[in-house]
């Protein structure tokens, strides 16, 4: 069984180490954090490992997991290949969203490198180790990394999708538009019943039905089907007024409106309304400084 590290056990790596511990893939080894403190917690998550706070005193692997910040990336990297206890030929990876592989490009060693990014919200490892499987994985990288570690996360049970390096920036907006953007839309709405009296938690249950189905219309059918409301049919007097009670709350104001026109262009796509131009100017002008 191949031994893996990890630098950075956060909830992704804590929560992708518990998994390849508890399905024999891996062996965990190592698991470096900035605290020791916080490196035992890891271990005692992951169930396996032993915790450092330096990479010197990291036991030898065949892989190295980089799950730090991105910022962290390149500069841990460098460390671990001038460190000692790296010996040049180990698969190194990272799981950042934005950043491709080649940030892991050495000038010393030319070890077999990836990224792997799960598509997945890891605000809980205890949530993410039941719910990881099924999960969609975008990777690029060396063939012989992504030999050795595609087959593990197959058997973890990722759907796995080749992604181009140069375009994981804009890849992940996408993810980030999808899961962080709509925790802040979400927000954003909240925000909009509590200006309106209604309490916000209850404003949280009157929402679960309707966001449910709309991604559901969403995602199982097209946008242009899902797309409903006062766009979807031209009503320019009911933008006009909710654009007035939300021109004293900028921020909400500037969301409203950058939404609104994207709103036009799925309306703009089907049979729509002749006023749609009207309501795209509209929405453009006089938008609000944050």
């Amino acid at each position: 069984m191949k031994r893996l590290n990890i630098i950075g056990a956060g909830k992704l790596g804590q929560t992708l180490a518990h998994l390849f511990h508890s399905q024999q893939l891996f062996r965990v080894e190592s698991v470096i954090n900035r605290s020791l403190s916080s490196a035992q917690q890891a271990v005692d998550f992951i169930g396996a490992g032993q915790a450092a706070e330096e990479l010197r005193q990291a036991e030898t692997a065949d892989i190295w997991l980089i799950a730090t910040a991105d910022g962290d990336i390149d500069s841990v990297a460098q460390a671990l290949y001038s460190s000692e206890v790296f010996h040049g030929h180990e698969i190194v990876f990272h799981c950042s969203g934005s950043l491709a592989s080649d940030i892991l490009h050495s000038a010393s060693h030319s070890p077999p490198i990836a990224s792997i990014h799960p598509i997945h919200s890891f605000a809980k490892p205890e949530n993410s180790v039941r719910s990881f499987h099924g999960s969609y994985c975008a990777y690029e990288g060396d063939k012989a990394a992504l030999d050795i570690l595609l087959p593990a996360f197959e058997k973890l049970g990722a759907q796995l999708l080749a992604v181009n390096g140069e375009k994981k920036p804009i890849y992940h907006a996408a993810s980030v538009m999808a899961c962080n953007y709509l925790v802040a839309l979400m927000d954003a709405s909240l925000s909009c019943f509590e200006q309106a009296g209604i309490d916000r938690q209850q404003a949280q249950q009157l929402l679960l039905p309707i966001t449910h189905a709309t991604l559901d219309n969403t995602l199982q059918g097209t946008p242009e089907q899902a797309l409903t409301g006062p766009i979807a049919r031209g009503d320019i007097d009911t933008v006009t007024a909710q654009l007035q009670q939300l021109k004293d709350l900028p921020s909400l104001d500037n969301i409203y409106r950058a939404l609104g026109v994207q709103a036009v262009a799925i309306a703009k796509r089907q049979d729509s309304p002749n006023n749609l131009e009207l309501l795209e100017k509209l929405l453009q002008e006089n938008t609000n400084p944050v």
